[in-house]
């Protein structure tokens, strides 16, 4: 549906021990975020602890921002690149 409306939405998952979970979310919405804002369009990513386990916590991520016209490709890309980096 958000597609529809011209809104880029993607989700991605990783997991990562306890002591990393923290710096892991705040690295991964900051890359995000900032490969957002190189197109010129205001986004957001959120995420939340889909799994726990007695070592760790597996991560599921979300991004939605306005698709750039004619750059939709080039834009998932990039943000797919800057979470993943």
């Amino acid at each position: 549906m958000l597609l529809d409306h011209c809104i880029l939405v993607d989700t991605l998952e990783t997991a990562t021990t306890w002591d990393r979970l923290e710096r892991l979310h705040a690295a991964i919405k900051e890359s995000i975020e900032k490969a957002i804002s190189e197109m010129h369009v205001n986004g957001l990513a959120f995420a939340h602890v889909s799994h726990a386990y007695p070592d760790g916590a597996w991560v599921y991520l979300t991004f939605v921002a306005p698709q750039v016209k004619g750059r939709e490709k080039e834009q998932w890309m990039r943000i797919k690149k800057a979470a993943t980096a």
